[in-house]
């Protein structure tokens, strides 16, 4: 009996000879085909083929010869969602609410919340910027609104962790996370916009708000 053939991974896509994020949608059959792509894997760098048939849905793949990095695919998205952003130069900012629980000397339970802004859709972003270092961490991107600096973390596969986070808050600026892990790495151009700019899509790593606001919460929940 024969051994089944992987199926090779569909990419969506990929790093044109401009060195920029193109989506295999975005491309003409005629012209683009296979290797005349010019395309390579967003992770790896290895050379792509792009399959533009009517039968199966359009991506990428590694060229025959290439070994497949099995990570093409999610660098991809990331790497097109991230450059959606600098390119439109807008974000959406979810709205942050904190919540203080106080339990009294007789078991009772008292709990205050305090809004500490809303959502913001589609703000205007200026001095948008990639891949930014920062003391300790390099955010995924960097930019400013209205209020000042903004980092933001955009998860395909891998969430803030408690060490990065920890980083973040001894930065001090505001920083929100877009989860993005139940998005299809095949999401169309279209499919990912509306989720990158989905306020339920995206949460507060840090707000400098937050502790001020907290404090203020414990000190009435004192007083009850």
């Amino acid at each position: 009996m024969k051994a089944q053939r992987m199926r090779s991974e569909e990419i969506h896509y990929a790093i044109d000879e401009c060195r920029k994020v193109v989506s295999v949608l975005d491309l003409n059959p005629a012209l683009h085909r296979g290797l005349r792509c010019r395309c390579v894997c967003a992770y790896c760098n290895a050379r792509l083929v792009a399959r533009l048939g009517d039968e199966r849905r359009w991506h990428f793949a590694h060229a025959p010869g290439s070994e497949e990095c099995g990570y093409g695919a999610e660098t991809g998205l990331h790497l097109a969602a991230k450059q959606m952003i600098v390119d439109e130069c807008v974000i959406t900012l979810p709205p942050h609410t904190i919540t203080c629980t106080l339990i009294d000397l007789g078991g009772k339970t008292h709990s205050l919340s305090h809004p500490v802004t809303e959502a913001i859709p589609r703000t205007k972003a200026t001095e948008v910027r990639q891949e930014v270092t920062l003391p300790g961490i390099v955010a995924d991107i960097q930019l400013k609104d209205a209020i000042g600096p903004l980092l933001v973390e955009i998860a395909v596969s891998h969430k803030v962790d408690e060490e990065k986070r920890q980083k973040i808050d001894l930065l001090g600026w505001r920083c929100i996370e877009i989860d993005l892990s139940r998005l299809s790495h095949c999401s169309t151009p279209m499919e990912l916009r509306k989720a990158l700019f989905d306020p339920e899509r995206a949460s507060w790593i840090h707000h400098p708000d937050t502790a001020r606001h907290a404090k203020s919460l414990q000190s009435k929940l004192q007083g009850i």
